[in-house]
């Protein structure tokens, strides 16, 4: 379940003086106006000369808000005067946003060199901007950050070590409970320093990023705007989404643009080149299928004709099926004679008489044979002629 945001205020007054010394200027000076009204106003000398700017703070309910007030408005104007680059936790945020975006910008170069079947080249990142080269910076004390958090959340911790490991080398460590109903903690630890102070503001800036998340605070301090971090986030998150529609253009990989709850884990990509291509066998091609002779016979057109009728592409010939049946009929005749054959030269008990079983056999095959002859195309009819009588003489044995 997320946590509500919680706004934790920077103080500004140590902020101010760290911007004063760096810019040789005296020491910040606090006054009141009216303290029971608590009004309270700032000045601040320049280059120790007469001109001073001044800073109220306006009605509050304390004096030391006023005070607050003054100070932040002094900070602001100070940072736009001169040019001030102040590192604190939204601008360490605004890091992240940029590395993140340019990595997938990175990525996105390296899609389109290989959908180009260009070289592969290194993807070179300058991590100190240029920007910056030209301003004066200042790292806000990130310690005084830690102790507004531990006032305005609840968190168990122990006290912050410090140790000597040899010569320019220190680091400083602590363990931290964040939830009253866990029973493990988390242990926190610095980079390697080459001072104890510079260990401790190592270990409280990951602090102050841990606990940050964990809490869900939103931290007010000189690089804070309402719409920066969102501002950043988006243009990110263009980034991301530039990349995602190369990568589906050349890769052919559909990514979702909301991040997804199951981790997947992606490589580094192969140019492809002919020089970076792997050879692979490929199998003989298949032989083509033979096409039935149905097949052809039944491809038909439409022809435009008084019925519309279809008419068959390769015209097919009147007495087909006459072939098949005449094929068919010609092996049941053969059959039917070799019978008869066989029954007219097997020897019978009438010692070769012609007699009633063998005149009933006769007549039913000549009766079956007839039966199966394909009926004659017919004849035109013919002039009848006078029959003459004939004679037939009969031998009966």
């Amino acid at each position: 379940m997320d946590l509500p945001p919680t706004q934790v205020m920077m103080p500004f007054r140590p902020l101010l003086k760290q911007i004063t010394k760096y810019l040789n200027f005296p020491d910040p000076d606090y006054q009141f106006v009216d303290e029971p009204g608590s009004i309270a106003y700032v000045v601040v000398q320049t280059y120790c000369g007469p001109i001073a700017s001044v800073y109220i703070g306006g009605y509050t309910s304390s004096i030391e808000e006023s005070c607050e007030v003054a100070a932040r408005k002094a900070v602001y104007d100070l940072m736009k005067k001169y040019e001030i680059v102040v590192e604190d936790v939204t601008y360490l945020r605004k890091q992240m946003y940029d590395r993140c975006g340019q990595l997938f910008w990175f990525k996105k170069e390296e899609l389109e060199r290989i959908e180009k079947e260009e070289h592969k080249v290194c993807m070179y990142e300058d991590l100190s901007f240029e920007a910056e080269k030209n301003h004066k910076k200042i790292v806000v004390d990130f310690v005084v950050v830690l102790r507004e958090i531990f006032r305005a959340v609840e968190i168990r911790c122990t006290p912050i070590e410090t140790i000597d490991h040899g010569p320019d080398q220190y680091t400083s460590w602590f363990t931290v409970m964040p939830h009253k109903e866990g029973i493990g903690f988390r242990c926190l630890f610095s980079e390697y320093c080459r001072t104890a102070a510079a260990a401790k503001q190592s270990l409280a800036r990951k602090v102050v990023d841990y606990l940050s998340d964990v809490f869900n605070l939103v931290i007010v301090d000189a690089n804070y705007k309402v719409t920066a971090a969102r501002f950043d986030a988006i243009l990110s998150t263009l980034e991301r989404e530039s990349y995602v529609s190369v990568k589906e253009r050349v890769l052919g990989i559909k990514e979702e643009l909301e991040p997804s709850t199951i981790l997947v884990e992606q490589d580094c990509l192969t140019p492809l080149g002919q020089e970076f291509q792997v050879p692979v066998s490929i199998p003989p091609a298949l032989p083509p299928k033979k096409r039935l002779l149905r097949h052809i016979y039944a491809e038909t057109s439409p022809v435009a004709d008084d019925g519309c009728k279809m008419v068959s592409v390769f015209p097919v010939p009147e007495d087909l099926a006459g072939y098949f049946k005449r094929a068919k009929i010609d092996a049941l005749q053969f059959v039917f004679l070799w019978c008869y054959d066989r029954l007219l030269r097997e020897p019978s008990s009438s010692k070769g008489y012609y007699t009633k079983r063998l005149k009933s056999l006769q007549s039913g095959s000549r009766d079956e044979i007839e039966r199966l002859q394909p009926l004659p195309a017919p004849k035109r009819p013919k002039t009848s002629k006078p029959k003459q009588p004939v004679t037939s003489n009969l031998v009966y044995i």
